[in-house]
């Protein structure tokens, strides 16, 4: 009898393994392309003009800071050995050796957050807020364009403040652009 609890045990754990895999990012289909550069240029986030058409302006604005500050942080793990340089850590004075700069561009449109409110029982109220935006990442290198890849990204966060007052995580933009790099190698997707 120990032995059948032991194997639904197994099953169990294996079955869960699986479950994370399956909810976990996956890359884009694509080719691997090997990056000539030397260096790579992370450019600030944009969020684009017009693109905007959130009442929640300031979570727009927010996807922006955030998600740049976490690729800060992230890509340069993903993109070694290469270095990264950002307008936060700008890049040495090379003299003339800007064309083996690999760029990074990601432009934020589409903005937008929306609220359901719904009855939370005992007298009070509940909000759930919908975050929507598109994500367009490039890589340049020289005056070729490597990489332009578009991303829709969605998340949703439960509250009882009526004011936007919390935070989304912006991981999903970040963890999908950071799939698209490994060491000197770039994803293109087909």
């Amino acid at each position: 009898m120990l032995t059948n609890y032991r194997q639904i045990f197994r099953f169990a754990i294996a079955g869960f393994i699986v479950l994370l895999f399956a909810c976990a990012y996956q890359p884009p289909r694509g080719q691997w392309i090997t990056l000539e550069a030397e260096r790579l240029y992370l450019e600030d986030t944009v969020l684009a003009e017009g693109g905007n058409t959130s009442n929640y302006r300031d979570v727009c604005i927010e996807a922006r800071d955030e998600v740049q500050a976490q690729l800060l942080v992230r890509l340069p793990g993903r993109v070694k050995p290469l270095p990264l340089y950002s307008s936060e850590r700008p890049e040495p004075d090379l003299s003339g050796e800007s064309n083996s700069t690999g760029r990074i561009q990601m432009l934020i449109t589409n903005c937008q957050v929306e609220v359901q409110q719904w009855d939370g029982g005992g007298g009070g109220l509940s909000f759930t807020f919908y975050l929507s935006f598109d994500v367009k990442v490039s890589v340049k290198y020289g005056k070729q364009v490597l990489l332009m890849y578009s991303m829709q990204t969605f998340e949703q966060v439960s509250t009882d403040v009526a004011n936007p007052s919390f935070e989304f995580s912006f991981e999903e933009p970040v963890a999908r652009t950071l799939l698209l790099f490994d060491g000197k190698r770039l994803l293109v997707p087909d």
